[in-house]
């Protein structure tokens, strides 16, 4: 019994595991798919420049939310990283 909860176990892992290794592959060949398709459109070749206008004004627009909701943003966290770090290194030498 323990072996069959064991192995059952270790199939949930592999499952976990394996799907991601293929949704990672499954997503770089869409990007490449994507950047292919957008080369040979001549609508996306013309208006490619309003796409990333409007990614950074939605990036702007979450920046905007998390700071006006209190929310910690990555630059936020990668400062206390840092300071922890530094931290930790003065407590090691003292």
């Amino acid at each position: 019994m323990k072996e069959k909860i064991r192995n059952g176990l270790l199939a949930g892992l592999g499952i976990i595991s394996l799907g991601k290794k293929k949704f990672i592959k499954v997503y770089r060949d869409l990007i490449k798919e994507g950047e292919s398709f957008k080369e040979d459109n001549e609508f996306f070749k013309k208006n490619w420049q309003r796409f990333d206008t409007l990614a950074e004004k939605f990036e702007e627009f979450g920046t905007r939310f998390a700071e006006r909701m209190n929310l910690a943003t990555k630059s936020h966290l990668d400062k206390i990283s840092e300071k922890i770090d530094r931290f930790l290194k003065e407590t090691k030498t003292h």
